[in-house]
């Protein structure tokens, strides 16, 4: 990990428990991948409301705010989005920002503290990283909210169902990847769809599907098939019947959780 974000994650733990935020987006990636998708930012989610965010920044005098709310820069020049996803907010399930008052959607996000996993990144530091069906899901649903802003999604989601599993990874053959007679190349998309699935509820599932219809819709304005089809392996081709077959077997898979 970069050294601007332990020490950055360092500072942060001097005031909260390292239980009270969760490392997510690109940069959680990194714990789970080899070449993950580089990202110059630290993502994470504080278990606290807004209202109580002017408290901690005070308590981080060296990190300096920019005209994004949720944005700060630390004291080596490193970007840090801080989501404040407290009770409050997952109660209403967004996050409204008093300046602007603009509203971020926070389905999905009751799920980054309820089962992360823990990684030392230095001596003494132990820090809390969001699952990759959660990232995965959280990016489904922010893409589907906000296509227009979130096309990197796309791109990180390209990279997750390809490489969710390895190739000798015993998931490959489990009794429900075989019984859909799966291409080899579709079971990591299956698999990965398996165990997003099995975390969701009613509402984050709805906001999955919206995602889906944007997918195999060709007319989406956002364009977001051919955008999906720009991050696929060479392999490809740039076949848009390739990303289709992957993209129902992940469907496939998330629709047999239930």
């Amino acid at each position: 990990m970069d050294k601007r974000k332990i020490n950055a994650l360092s500072q942060l733990s001097i005031i909260l428990d390292t239980d009270e935020f969760v490392i997510v987006g690109a940069t959680a990636l990194s714990f789970y991948f080899n070449s993950p998708p580089v990202t110059e930012d630290l993502d994470l989610s504080i278990a606290m409301d807004i209202d109580d965010l002017p408290m901690l920044l005070k308590k981080l005098p060296s990190w300096r705010g920019t005209s994004i709310q949720h944005r700060f820069i630390s004291t080596e020049d490193l970007r840090i989005d801080l989501l404040p996803v407290g009770p409050k907010a997952l109660a209403a399930n967004e996050i409204k920002w008093p300046e602007s008052g603009e509203r971020l959607n926070l389905i999905g996000f009751r799920l980054v503290f309820e089962n992360p996993n823990h990684f030392e990144i230095a001596d003494g530091l132990t820090v809390q990283v969001a699952s990759v069906p959660v990232i995965a899901l959280l990016k489904f649903i922010a893409y589907a909210d906000r296509p227009a802003e979130r096309r990197k999604d796309l791109r990180d989601l390209v990279f997750i169902l390809e490489n969710y599993i390895d190739v000798t990874d015993e998931r490959r053959w489990s009794d429900e990847a075989m019984m859909h007679s799966l291409d080899f190349d579709e079971t990591t998309w299956f698999v990965c769809g398996l165990e997003t699935g099995g975390l969701v509820n009613n509402e984050e599932r709805n906001s999955f599907d919206r995602f889906a219809e944007m997918v195999k819709d060709e007319n989406d304005t956002c364009g977001t098939q051919a955008q999906m089809l720009r991050y696929c392996p060479a392999s490809f081709n740039d076949d848009p019947e390739e990303l289709m077959r992957r993209f129902e077997a992940f469907c496939l898979g998330f629709r047999s959780s239930t």
